[in-house]
C-alpha cells in the first residue's frame, strides 16, 4: 500500500479526532467527558501506530508491548464510552440499571474466558492482548447495537446520543468486515485496512455533525429563553 495514502488517511483521521474534541471542549465536555477521553486515546493510538508504520522494520518486542497496551487501553475506553451512552440514553428508564450490569458482567466474562483460553493455548502476550481486545470489542459492539436499536425503535431519546451511538456502530461494522476479510484470506489485508479506516472516518464525521447540531440546538434554546425574559 502506498505510504502517502496511509499517511494521508492517518492525517485526516487525526484531524477529525481533534475536530470532534474541539467541539466537545467548546460546549459539550461536561455532558460527554468519556467521549473526550476516548478521542484522546484514539489520537494517541493513531500517532503511535503510524509512527511504527513510518519506522518500517523497527517493530520489535518492546514496541509491540507498548502498542498492544495502548490498543487494550483504547478498548477499555470504548467499553466506558458505551456505558456512558447507556447511562445518558436510559437515564429516566428502569432498564438502565439492568442493562449497565449486563454489559459490565458480559465484559468481565468475555475478558476472563479470553484470557484463560489464551493462557491455556500458551500464546504469546501480544497474541493474548490482540485476541482479548478483539473479543471485548465485539461484545461492546453488540451492546452498542442493542442500545441504538432501542433508541431507533422510537421514544423520547437524546438525539445526540442516538447519532453518536450510530456512528460508533458504523465503525464497529467496518471492523467486523475487516476481520472477516482477513479470516477469509490474509491477502485481503489491504481491503480490510480500507474497511477499518473508512468506517472510522465516517464515524468521526457523524460525531462531528451530531455535536455541532446539538450545539446549535442549545444555542437556539438559549435565545428563546432570553427573548421570553
Amino acid at each position: 500500500m502506498p505510504e502517502v495514502v496511509v499517511l494521508t488517511l492517518a492525517g485526516l483521521s487525526a484531524a477529525l479526532q481533534l475536530g470532534v474534541l474541539s467541539v466537545l471542549v467548546r460546549g459539550r465536555l461536561r455532558e460527554f467527558p468519556t467521549l473526550a477521553v476516548y478521542l484522546l486515546g484514539m489520537f494517541a493510538a493513531t500517532v503511535v501506530s503510524n509512527s511504527l508504520y513510518i519506522e518500517g522494520g523497527a517493530w520489535n518486542s518492546g514496541i509491540a508491548k507498548y502498542y498492544w497496551v495502548l490498543e487494550t487501553a483504547v478498548t477499555i475506553l470504548l467499553t466506558a464510552l458505551v456505558l456512558s451512552f447507556i447511562q445518558r440514553a436510559l437515564a429516566t428508564r428502569p432498564t438502565r440499571g439492568p442493562m449497565l450490569r449486563l454489559v459490565v458482567a458480559g465484559a468481565f466474562v468475555v475478558t476472563l474466558i479470553s484470557v484463560l483460553y489464551e493462557l491455556w493455548a500458551d500464546h504469546s502476550i501480544y497474541m493474548l492482548m490482540a485476541n482479548v481486545t478483539r473479543n471485548l470489542g465485539f461484545w461492546v459492539a453488540l451492546a452498542n447495537m442493542a442500545l441504538w436499536m432501542k433508541m431507533a425503535s422510537g421514544g423520547n431519546f437524546d438525539r445526540t446520543v442516538l447519532m453518536l451511538s450510530g456512528g460508533l456502530g458504523l465503525q464497529s461494522a467496518g471492523h467486523a468486515i475487516a476481520l472477516s476479510l482477513t479470516i477469509i484470506d490474509r491477502r485481503l489485508a489491504v481491503p480490510a485496512y480500507y474497511a477499518i479506516i473508512v468506517s472510522h472516518l465516517l464515524c468521526l464525521l457523524i460525531w462531528l455533525r451530531a455535536l455541532q447540531a446539538a450545539k446549535r440546538r442549545s444555542g437556539g434554546e438559549l435565545l428563546k429563553r432570553s427573548a421570553a425574559c
